[in-house]
């Protein structure tokens, strides 16, 4: 438990700018289940005439609900995010499995639309992909201001206790000066269960 709250307060009191790492593949937790993360990265923001390097550091935590669904939450100061994720292809033990979801950014406005797909060719090896927009809502125009349109790609090594290396490439839609931003992530994650005994 202490391991758990040590890794909700670090990237409450260290990050500083918005998250783009996926850190998950197309399954979703197993239902009773609960996946806690961290992700450690590097966000490159380049500009016209300079490039900004900045440093990202976010926890998700997942809780399986259903044997197709799970939410999640990620810690991540001034940008966090709830979100839910759906399986509609696959279950726990298959080798293809694809998901979609809905994610909520706070302190945006914004909503993110993801799709997940992932390959496991053993049950401690995972390969995904995962495109995504992220869509600022504007409560003066009544309208949807499309921000960033990118993806997630990374491997997954591990079962209970496993390990992500990912790459993040998003496009700015909203900006002229700030075309592309991408970022390198690894992830850590442990899974444990909350299931009664």
């Amino acid at each position: 438990m202490r391991i758990i709250i040590y890794l909700i307060l670090l990237p409450i009191l260290t990050s500083s700018c918005i998250s783009l790492s996926t850190v998950q593949t197309g399954k979703v937790t197993p239902k009773g289940d609960i996946d806690a993360s961290l992700g450690i990265g590097s966000t490159e923001y380049p500009y016209s005439s300079k490039t900004s390097i900045g440093p990202g550091l976010d926890f998700n935590s997942r809780f399986g609900v259903y044997n197709n669904l799970d939410i999640g939450f990620k810690a991540s100061i001034p940008f966090p995010m709830l979100d839910f994720k759906y399986q509609f292809i696959g279950n726990e033990n298959s080798k293809f499995a694809t998901s979609t979801g809905l994610g909520y950014i706070f302190g945006l406005n914004a909503f993110l639309l993801p799709l997940y797909f992932s390959y496991h060719p053993t049950n401690k090896v995972a390969i995904y992909f995962s495109p995504r927009t992220i869509n600022e809502y504007n409560f003066r125009s009544s309208m949807f201001i499309n921000d960033l349109n990118g993806f997630a790609a990374g491997i997954k090594v591990g079962k209970s206790n496993s390990i992500i290396m990912e790459y993040s490439l998003y496009k700015n839609m909203s900006s002229n000066k700030q075309k592309y931003l991408n970022q390198i992530t690894i992830g850590f994650v442990l899974r444990r269960s909350y299931k009664k005994k």
